[in-house]
């Protein structure tokens, strides 16, 4: 992800990127795809993605939420507890 968003000059566009991205996460943990989550959320949570304000703040707040909530599972706390809840 962070290659194809950050080569989109367009803000609105980077932001849907974005969005489409989060929905192929959301996706991919329904489908128990978890090498496919995780790559998707590490590179969303690149740090050239995340510094990315105004791109950020294009995106939805459902989708931001939706993130933030996906984002939880890839947390080392505990020992990855809630990713190993979840799987």
């Amino acid at each position: 992800p962070p290659t194809c968003v950050l080569q989109e000059p367009e803000l609105k566009l980077r932001a849907k990127l974005i969005k489409f991205f989060i929905r192929v996460a959301s996706e991919l943990k329904t489908l128990r795809n978890w090498s496919g989550f995780f790559a998707i959320m590490i590179g969303l949570g690149s740090g050239a993605i995340t510094t990315l304000k105004d791109t950020w703040k294009a995106v939805p707040a459902k989708y931001t939420t939706l993130f933030s909530e996906l984002e939880e599972l890839c947390q080392p706390m505990g020992n990855f507890q809630r990713y190993r809840v979840a799987i």
